[in-house]
């Protein structure tokens, strides 16, 4: 059944334009969850990120906050344990 839920995301607190490779993955390096969490929401682009990432935080707060009640869709992808967990990757705004 499709149906709007409420859901919270832990994506941790680190917006760097470095990439760190995933251990349970064997593809390229990825952003911190965050990173690309704000990048697929379109809160930046990757070309604001590679030139000054401290910018970035001081307007990030209330471009998050603006974002609350909008609805966003993803993938879900079955992670190492079986379980599913969303896809950062594919993360989109559908009402912005």
């Amino acid at each position: 059944t499709k149906k709007p839920i409420n859901l919270k995301l832990w994506t941790g607190l680190t917006i760097s334009s470095d990439k760190n490779w995933v251990r349970s993955k064997n593809s390229a390096p990825e952003y911190s969850k965050l990173t690309q969490v704000c990048l697929s929401l379109g809160l930046f682009s990757e070309a604001d990120l590679i030139k000054d990432d401290s910018k970035i935080a001081d307007s990030l707060g209330a471009k998050l906050e603006n974002l609350k009640g909008s609805e966003i869709k993803f993938k879900l992808v079955k992670n190492k344990t079986g379980l599913n967990s969303i896809d950062f990757t594919t993360i989109e705004l559908l009402n912005g």
